[in-house]
């Protein structure tokens, strides 16, 4: 079970205070130097949050639902293009462990 209750992993993301580098400003080209700046620094603050398995996990299950803002923006850790890329297998485990949490030791 995830250690937080439908949408209150929202609370403890560590991107809420950089939400400027999370939100397209509608003339950076999606691949530009400046994109790919913007990117490479939102998934560096992605990378110590404790609920990126959680907003990773939402970004998959709500992709085709999302508003265009949502789907242009990097979540959980991953670019658009990255998580339009995932097999259908890896984007199933990933929604699956973002609910329930990881795997146990086998």
């Amino acid at each position: 079970m995830s250690r937080f209750s439908s949408s209150s992993w929202r609370l403890a993301a560590v991107c809420v205070p950089f939400a400027d580098l999370f939100i397209p400003d509608g003339e950076t080209r999606e691949g530009s130097g400046e994109a790919n700046r913007r990117n490479r620094a939102a998934k560096g603050i992605c990378v110590p949050c404790p609920v990126r398995r959680e907003c990773l996990s939402d970004a998959l299950s709500t992709e085709g639902t999302d508003s265009p803002y949502q789907r242009a923006v990097v979540r959980g850790g991953m670019s658009p293009h990255q998580r339009a890329t995932l097999s259908v297998v890896d984007r199933e485990r990933l929604i699956r462990e973002g609910q329930t949490g990881p795997p146990g030791p086998r």
